[in-house]
């Protein structure tokens, strides 16, 4: 027998047989609506990325707050048409040394229905990267399958992102306007300096920063205690915000606890789940 790769699933129930199915090999998918008006589509697209770019730019050169070794650029939050999703694999490129990069995912309901947000982050000069993109459909609007179809048809509207395009938790949780409150601040890793450049911003804007860290492969949480006025500009001064939720008490309990009893935590959490690890301490 194959050794488990995924220890931590565990399956209690009885196995079913049942006759094998082939899959479709296509042409029964849902096909993405096409706009009424592809080509006005495509120009109202690209006002908004040229805006918000623009209003992007003007945003920053009104900071006064300049944080060493972050990257200049602009979080653009893409929003879907009600009932559609968004090419997230063509927000993500990760295609040279510097590219835009696909930050947090949320579903919101609307009077409409559902629709899907993304928020990206794009270093100064990048946006060129969508750009072609529409450009490119555009030109071929006209023909059965326009290039690009499949990323921009169901892209609804493009705007410059603000603190609450990171809100992943439920919206209406968001804090309210002049409330000092924890927030979970998910951190992109990229050159082991997120937390300095985190903290360098929170002196700036006279926040209160949790001393311990949540570490993952690519993310690092830290606590910060603010207002939402507070946190509003980090979008225009630091390129590693990936998210922002609500503390939910285990994961704030865990993140304040100091590293080795991080480490027992996780350890007894594994052993409940698979038993007891060869250098877990006996009892």
């Amino acid at each position: 027998m194959a050794e488990r790769n995924r220890p931590h699933i565990l399956i209690r129930a009885g196995a079913s047989a049942e006759e094998y199915t082939k899959q479709a090999t296509g042409g029964g998918g849902k096909a993405t609506p096409a706009p009424a008006d592809r080509a006005g589509h495509a120009r109202n697209l690209l006002n908004a990325l040229d805006s918000a770019e623009r209003d992007g730019a003007n945003r920053r050169a009104l900071e006064p707050i300049r944080i060493e070794g972050a990257r200049p650029g602009t979080y653009v939050t893409f929003e879907s048409f009600p009932g559609m999703e968004l090419a997230l694999t063509s927000l993500d490129p990760q295609t040279g040394r510097l590219h835009a990069e696909l930050m947090s995912v949320q579903k919101r309901d609307t009077a409409s229905g559902v629709v899907q947000v993304a928020t990206v982050f794009v270093p100064e000069g990048k946006l060129s990267t969508f750009v072609k993109k529409i450009e490119a459909y555009a030109e071929t609007v006209t023909e059965e399958k326009p290039k690009s179809r499949a990323f921009v048809d169901p892209i609804s509207e493009i705007a410059l992102a603000t603190l609450r395009g990171l809100w992943t938790d439920q919206q209406d949780e968001f804090p309210s306007a002049g409330a000092r409150v924890w927030w979970e601040v998910w951190l992109r890793t990229r050159d082991g300096n997120e937390v300095d450049r985190l903290t360098a911003f929170a002196a700036a804007r006279q926040c209160e920063i949790g001393q311990t860290r949540l570490a993952f492969k690519d993310r690092v949480i830290v606590l910060v205690l603010a207002t939402p006025e507070q946190l509003a500009t980090a979008i225009d001064v630091l390129d590693d915000l990936s998210e922002l939720r609500r503390p939910h008490e285990p994961g704030a309990l865990l993140s304040l606890e100091q590293a080795d009893e991080q480490a027992d935590w996780v350890r007894d959490l594994a052993d409940r789940l698979t038993g007891p690890s060869d250098d877990s301490p006996s009892v």
